[in-house]
């Protein structure tokens, strides 16, 4: 008796412990075991709770009774997959969204998830997800980026980098922007702190300061062209060995992303992309923007095709010579992201793999043992022996002869917890069913004009309906992202302002905030609606607060959004400064020089959209997210000599 309460103990020294969980045994199978390159036929894996506790010939593993037996005849078992350069949806996103990304990574085999970009709240999130409470990858988690836009001085980037090691981040994420003090002092910080930081390469750090400073993964191999000078021409093999070698001796991995990159640099026919089959998993809403994305990635003007090609030509390149020159690389896509769904889009990322020289097995390391190495400090994961984590996905084909044979999954072990294809298959339907549905939805929204006391059309779009009405102002810009706050019983009603989006614009001088509320007013009217919550925004706080002063009757409540106060304050010109600082000048005023010469004569629309790209990312914590924003230079109305003279007018 003593001897079995020591035995309970002991199993349960790596929490959780899973003791309700009945053992399983993988019988049978061919093991590929990923700590050398070796195959294993006919063998036994034995789980208990989380870990594997016995790998052998069968005939020579003992089974418990009761036990789980999976047979393995014809099939091959590998450690679950990583991805590496993940993003989890932040707290703000419904919760089913959130829960259906978790489920694609592990429906593709992907048990081991290192999200890249943290928002409040996710580590309450992945608690719940290391706990095994949903069907989720092993999380770990970078906090909120460290940018141009999130930090401002060499001291704040020490106390950001203090602030998330207490709060329980596993690593920085680096984007874009940090000077080189604020980079270094982030990067001592972070050694003192005991913190890994991770991610892009400032342009005023560049790659061989972040590798001397000991930034642990490149992202992207963000730094590397611009390092050998890649976008001009086939890059200087003595260059590049000196890069290889830099990387090599500094311990750093590298985290490729590249068929994502592909897309980022407009290789593929918009139609290729719209036409992914594992599209269907994904939220109608999201896909539509992916695809308003690209068009207007194709249609920039400062997009070089034959730049492009040159640019991911030398990235395979410099991914073959690294993995040549002995740098570790790490799997993972950047997903979900423009056309990369979560876990679908490590099946595409290996065929790049493949092509920059990587061989299946090393490959299939890159995902499994080399990720379990990085990881050595957290867990024992990446490779199938007794006492590792019990992460493992079952094949219906022999990898090593194909890596593609990754997506021909039968079952996916997560922590010891087994799913089958018959129930991965089965949630797979369910989410492409309530997919198809939000899209159905989408198309029974409605869309029309209302009438101003003065005549001016002002055009809106309806999303749901309800007794709840929620009324969000310029359309054009929230739509996509407050579309989720649409339910049963809840209508919303998003419109544009006369002189913006799709709404007629009469003499931009003569307009005022007076126009705005009774705008609101005629709106309402229009509806036939009773009372209303109001979303201000931006510049249009003001509208909804004086419109609810002079009809408190009709405003159930008002939601402030980043509202703008009056030009004139303390505030408002300190943040229009900052913003002012953000900015790339150089970028902007090569951009000027553009339009001088008459590059945007006959097509105002390039011109909103090029110089759009370089101001809005000043609008954001994260510089990445500015490009979520839609399209808006489809209208007039939002180009910059029309909507110059309408703020002035209004603020």
């Amino acid at each position: 008796m003593r001897h079995a309460v020591l035995l309970l103990l002991l199993s349960c020294l790596t929490p959780p412990c899973s003791q309700g969980q009945p053992a399983l045994a993988f019988t049978g199978v061919t093991v590929i075991p990923m700590d050398t390159e070796r195959v294993l036929d006919g063998h036994t894996v034995l789980v208990e709770g989380e870990r594997i506790v016995a790998v052998g010939p069968a005939g020579e593993v003992e089974i418990p009774d009761g036990a789980t037996v999976v047979d393995g005849s014809g099939r091959w078992l590998i450690p679950g997959l990583a991805e590496m350069h993940g993003h989890i949806p932040p707290p703000s996103v419904p919760r089913e969204r959130v829960e259906n990304v978790l489920f694609l990574y592990v429906a593709n085999g992907i048990t081991t998830v290192r999200g890249v970009l943290g928002a409040p709240g996710q580590l309450e999130l992945k608690a719940e997800a290391n706990s095994g409470a949903l069907v989720s990858p092993t999380l770990y988690l970078a906090g909120p980026s460290f940018n141009g836009n999130s930090v401002s001085s060499p001291g704040q980037a020490a106390a950001m980098v203090r602030e998330q090691a207490e709060a329980g981040w596993d690593l920085l994420k680096i984007h874009p922007g940090l000077t080189r003090a604020e980079y270094d002092s982030m990067a001592v910080t972070a050694r003192a702190a005991g913190i890994r930081f991770v991610g892009h390469v400032p342009e005023e750090v560049g790659l061989a300061h972040a590798l001397e400073m000991g930034q642990e993964t490149i992202e992207h191999l963000d730094g590397y062209v611009e390092y050998l000078d890649g976008a001009e021409g086939p890059v200087d093999p003595v260059r590049l060995a000196e890069a290889v070698e830099r990387t090599r001796a500094s311990g750093a991995a590298v985290v490729p992303t590249m068929a994502l990159w592909e897309t980022l640099y407009g290789i593929h026919p918009l139609e290729t992309l719209t036409a992914y089959p594992e599209l269907r998993y994904m939220p109608g809403d999201m896909v539509q923007a992916w695809t308003e994305n690209y068009r207007e990635r194709l249609a920039d003007s400062e997009l070089d095709p034959v730049e492009s090609r040159i640019v991911i030509e030398n990235r395979t390149r410099i991914l073959s010579a690294l993995h040549d020159g002995g740098v570790t690389v790490l799997m993972g896509t950047d997903s979900p992201q423009l056309f990369s769904v979560p876990g679908f889009s490590l099946h595409r990322e290996v065929t790049r793999m493949a092509a920059a020289g990587m061989s299946p097995w090393e490959i299939l390391a890159s995902g499994t043992r080399a990720v379990g190495e990085y990881f050595a400090g957290e867990d024992d994961f990446g490779t199938i022996a007794p006492g590792q984590r019990a992460d493992l996905v079952l094949l219906s084909a022999d990898p090593l002869q194909d890596v593609a044979s990754l997506s021909g999954i039968e079952g996916v072990m997560v922590r010891g917890r087994w799913h089958p294809k018959t129930a991965i298959d089965e949630r797979l339907a369910a989410i492409a069913a309530a997919s198809r549905q939000g899209t159905a939805a989408r198309a029974q929204d409605v869309e029309g004009y209302a009438t101003a006391e003065d005549g001016t059309r002002l055009f809106y779009t309806t999303v749901g309906d309800g007794p709840e009405d929620v009324v969000i102002p310029v359309g054009l810009y929230l739509e996509e992202a407050l579309r989720p706050l649409a339910k049963p019983g809840r209508r919303l009603v998003f419109y544009d302002p006369r002189g913006r989006g799709r709404s007629e614009s009469p003499d931009t001088l003569r307009i005022s905030l007076d126009h705005q509320v009774t705008d609101l007013e005629a709106l309402r009217t229009h509806l036939g609606i009773e009372r209303m919550a109001l979303i201000g925004w931006s510049g249009l706080g003001m509208e909804m607060v004086v419109y609810a002063m002079r009809h408190p009757d009709r405003v159930s409540r008002i939601v402030q959004v980043a509202p703008v106060p009056p030009r004139n304050s303390p505030h408002n010109e300190s943040a229009y400064a900052e913003r002012e600082r953000r900015i790339d000048q150089a970028a902007l005023e090569r951009l000027e020089e553009r339009s001088a010469a008459g590059e945007f004569s006959e097509d105002p629309g390039g011109y909103c959209r090029a110089r759009s790209a370089v101001t809005r990312v000043a609008s954001f914590a994260d510089p990445a997210r500015a490009a979520e924003v839609p399209d808006v230079c489809r209208y007039p109305n939002e180009w910059s000599e029309n909507l110059g003279p309408l703020f002035r007018a209004l603020l």
